[in-house]
Formats: structure tokens, C-alpha cells, sequence
């Protein structure tokens, strides 16, 4: 078993040439915004080129001489397409450079502009760059082996669940993907750049939106991903280092389900937690978030609350399934109340026309009664969205965030993100530091990442009656299980009337995990 746990993907260290990283964004003004946007604009004509050169690496077939030639020629093509740009990316960052200056709060702004070609035409929104960026660049780009395709009725396996509480029901292991729950919660650090660019605006409105931009690109990828996640064993932890932020979560309570993640980055904390309502009604599955996510600014102390609208597996029984979200996103500054929503519209719907299946609209105004708008989003939740800025010098829709395109064996990995492949890897490193209890630990999940379904459906149900037998021995013990890491606290809405639960860090959770050695597996 000891040897099991290893992860042997292997692991590619992406050309330094080829690393993320972003300008330096110290000014907040609308001369900046544009510029920003202008330079990712001028960014998009090399992203071809630098997918083509991940291809070659990640191509197995090829000897160390060949891939050397491709990538030197690829290298070379960059270059020479970066060199009759140069004179309009300096331009841009020169821009940039004489608004980069700002008093505060009385901290002046650096204005670190670097003007390297290597550096200047990065995009900080392809999604090898920036998970290579996050993960220090080693990551892998795909699974020990090859998902196994398991043919099965589905009305056969769900017919005995109809009405009742999914949460709460044990489906065949070759219907979940190698994640676990706090896993899959794990990834709204994925497109996190678009916070911490909320976090840098000193004008409300810009924060406001560009919150509801992340909140809105959660759902790319997912219509597709219908691989059920491993219900976390109570006491079950997960954490996550990465460049800009620090993660890390606790499966709180097992029945009613409730896990949470704690993203801790340097301008600011999020808290997430699965509360949900679902229901199973024959043809689909319904999901509705109870909690929001809560965003802390370190800098103002400001808390952002956002609610995320329904989910719903459609197609259950007949058709293409498919998951769709619809309804509305809510961010509020609970501060000053300030609010902003977001409509989104599903997939579904037999008279919908295409340019409205997956839209995402929003008009934020700067008070209520105010007949001309201050920031618009337009756009597509499973494609890209754009954003219009009234304060600008020449106010147009500007696309701030893109789909990451599906990897070519998006199939074999679960329909899996580069980033969701990096979440259950396990490596020398890590595993000496992990607490016994991280979901990278789980034999059953390891053993479905590993091809052995036998073994996976095996450890699944060991598991499983292992929670059932400890439960009934707290029970008979009169015992009350006490999560660990985080504390439940009733909060008031300021929208409406009524309250939500939120769970907070009760402890350093960097500290303590060495003394927590429960044996959950």
C-alpha cells in the first residue's frame, strides 16, 4: 500500500520561457484598465504557438533530439513574431508605467515595469502558463493510466433513488472521477488571478465586478463533467500550496454533508462551503447552494458575499446528460450593501435561441435610481466573458477571462482541467508533510486514479462501513463528533430577512495538523 500511494505521473517542467508572469498592475485608473486589456489582446497571437510547443513535450513518441527541434523551432517562430510587436507592447507598457505611481493610504506604489521581450508578451490566462505558475513548474498533464469505460443501464442503478436525498446514497465506483469533494470545492482557486485583480481596484464598482467575473467562470467546463466526486470520510482534510495562495479544508459534518475550504492569499480570504439542497426527480437532479462565499479583503476589511445560483443534471434518464446552471449570481459588500447580479441562463430550453444558451448579463450602476450604468458584462459562462467600463477614456466590451481549452484527452482523465489533475498527486515532497487524513490518502479514490476498480469498489464499501460502525459507537457512547479546524456561525443577511451558515477557522490549521493523526482510512 505504501508504494501505491505515490503518484508516478509524470510531471512536466515547463520552459522558463514559457512561465507566467503578469505585468505589474500597481495603477487602478481607467488608462491602465484599457492598457491591461490592449496587452492581453496583443498576447492571444502567441497562444497557438505555445500550446503547439506543450504538445511536443507532452508527445511521448518523440527522442529528446526531436523535441529539442521542435521547441527551439517554436522558440524561434516566437521571437521573430514577438520582435515585430515590440514597438506596440512597449508602447502599452510604457502606459502602464506612467500611471503606475499612486499614493495608497500613504504606502506609495512601486512601479516595477519590465520591459523583456521573454516576459512582456505572457498571457497570464492560458492555462498551462498559469497552473505552471501555481504549481512552481512541475505539473502533470495527465493520469497514471487511461479511464476505464464501464458500460451500464443508468435506469437500472438509479430507479431505487428517485425522490430521495442523493447525499445520502452509495452509487458504483466507476461512476465518480479520482477527486474528492473537498477536492472539487478546491477549485474556484482556479481562475483566483481574477480576485486578486478585484483586489487591486480602488474603485468599488470595478471590485464588484470583477468578483462576479470569478464567480461567473466557476462554471466553464463543468456541462460535460459528470463523474461524481467521493463523498468526503468525516474528519477527511485537504490543503493546498500554491505561489499565491495557501488552502486548506475539513469535511465538518457527514450528515447533513458539509465540507469547507479556507483559501488564505495575500489580499485576501475566501471561505466556501457545500451546503446544498439537492433532490433527484426521475429525469434530473437538482442543485441549490444554501451558503455563499464569502470573500474577506485584508486591506479594507470589507467582506463580499456571493450567492451562486442553481445547478441541474439534466437528462438523466434519456438524452445527452449534461450539468446547467441557471439563475442568478449575487455579490454583495456587506459594508455598504452595495449589490450586483448577474443573470445566467442554462443550456435547456427547446425554443432558446444559441446566442442566449450559457449568457451571462449584468449592469452595475453607481446608486440605485441611476439611469446610466457604470460597469456592464456581457458573455458566455462555458466560453468568455467581457466587461465595459463607463469610466474609461473610451468606454467598449474588453474580454477579461476565456475558456481554457479541453485538453485532447480530456476523455481519458475524467474530463478533468490541468489544474483538477494537479489536486491528487501525491510526491515524495508533499508526503511527508500531509496529515494521515488528506483525501490524497484515500484507497479507494487512489485505486480508481490507478485503473484497479475491483480494488476501488472494494475500499469504497470498507470505508463506508467503517464511518457507519464509528458513528453508531458515538452514538452509543453518547459522543458528539467536533470537527477540528473550523467552528459554525449563524449570519444575518443584509438583502434579505433570514440568516446563513458560514464556517470560520477556529485554529492554525499549518500547526495543528502534525498533532491530528486520526486514522479516518
Amino acid at each position: 500500500m505504501e508504494n501505491s500511494q505515490e503518484d508516478h505521473t509524470p510531471s512536466v517542467a515547463m520552459p522558463t520561457e514559457f512561465l507566467a508572469k503578469r505585468p505589474s498592475e500597481g495603477s487602478e485608473d481607467s488608462s491602465h484598465f484599457e492598457k491591461e486589456v490592449d496587452l492581453m489582446e496583443i498576447h492571444e497571437k502567441l497562444l497557438v504557438n505555445n500550446q503547439e510547443v506543450q504538445q511536443v513535450l507532452g508527445n511521448g513518441g518523440l527522442s529528446k533530439e526531436e523535441i529539442q527541434r521542435e521547441v527551439t523551432a517554436k522558440n524561434e517562430y516566437a521571437k521573430e513574431l514577438l520582435e515585430a510587436m515590440r514597438d506596440q507592447i512597449i508602447e502599452c507598457y510604457q502606459m502602464i508605467e506612467n500611471n503606475a505611481v499612486k499614493k495608497v493610504q500613504g504606502v506609495e506604489e512601486r512601479k516595477d515595469v519590465d520591459l523583456s521581450v521573454q516576459e512582456s508578451y505572457q498571457d497570464c490566462d492560458d492555462e498551462l502558463d498559469r497552473v505552471s505558475e501555481q504549481f512552481s513548474g512541475m505539473i502533470r498533464l495527465g493520469l497514471p493510466v487511461k479511464r476505464t469505460v464501464v458500460k451500464y443501464q443508468i435506469f437500472k442503478i438509479i430507479k431505487a433513488f428517485v425522490g430521495k436525498d442523493l447525499t445520502k446514497s452509495s452509487l458504483p465506483v466507476f461512476l465518480n472521477e479520482p477527486l474528492s469533494l473537498l477536492q472539487r470545492m478546491s477549485e474556484v482557486a482556479k481562475f483566483i488571478h481574477l480576485i486578486e485583480k478585484a483586489m487591486r481596484f480602488t474603485d468599488p464598482n470595478l471590485k464588484l465586478a470583477y468578483i462576479g467575473l470569478w464567480a461567473a467562470s466557476n462554471f466553464a467546463g463543468t456541462r460535460q463533467r459528470l463523474f461524481k466526486p467521493f463523498n468526503p470520510i468525516l474528519g477527511e482534510t485537504f490543503e493546498l500550496e500554491c505561489a499565491n495562495f495557501k488552502l486548506y479544508g475539513e469535511q465538518y459534518s457527514h450528515h447533513p454533508p458539509i465540507g469547507v475550504i479556507f483559501i488564505d492569499a495575500p489580499k485576501f480570504t475566501l471561505r466556501v462551503s457545500s451546503c446544498y439542497k439537492t433532490s433527484f426527480w426521475g429525469k434530473y437532479i437538482d442543485l441549490v447552494p444554501t451558503s455563499p462565499i464569502v470573500i474577506e479583503c485584508k486591506e479594507t476589511g470589507e467582506i463580499y458575499e456571493c450567492f451562486m445560483p442553481k445547478s441541474c443534471i439534466q437528462n438523466i434518464i434519456i438524452g445527452n446528460m449534461y450539468i446547467d446552471h441557471y439563475g442568478i449570481i449575487k455579490i454583495i459588500n456587506r459594508s455598504t450593501k452595495k449589490k450586483f447580479e448577474l443573470n445566467i441562463s442554462g443550456f435547456s430550453g427547446w425554443f432558446k435561441k444559441a446566442d442566449q444558451r450559457g449568457r451571462v448579463t449584468g449592469t452595475l450602476y453607481e446608486k440605485e435610481g441611476d439611469q446610466e450604468p457604470i460597469v456592464e458584462i456581457r458573455g458566455n459562462w462555458d466560453d468568455q466573458l467581457s466587461l465595459k467600463y463607463y469610466k474609461s477614456k473610451h468606454p467598449r466590451f474588453q474580454k477579461i477571462w476565456k475558456k481554457d481549452p479541453e485538453p485532447k484527452n480530456w476523455d481519458d482523465i475524467y474530463k478533468l482541467s490541468i489544474f483538477s489533475l494537479q489536486l491528487n498527486k501525491i510526491s515524495k515532497k508533499n508526503k511527508r508533510t500531509l496529515p494521515p487524513t488528506d483525501s490524497r490518502f484515500r484507497p479507494d479514490q487512489r485505486a480508481l486514479e490507478n485503473g484497479d476498480l475491483d480494488l476501488a469498489e472494494t475500499e469504497k464499501k470498507r470505508l463506508e462501513e467503517k464511518q457507519r460502525q464509528e458513528k453508531k459507537q458515538r452514538d452509543a457512547n453518547e459522543e458528539e463528533y467536533k470537527p477540528r479546524y473550523f467552528q459554525q456561525v449563524v449570519v444575518d443577511r443584509v438583502d434579505t430577512q433570514g440568516t446563513y451558515e458560514d464556517y470560520v477557522p477556529c485554529c492554525d490549521y499549518w500547526k495543528e495538523k502534525a498533532n491530528f493523526t486520526l486514522n479516518i482510512f
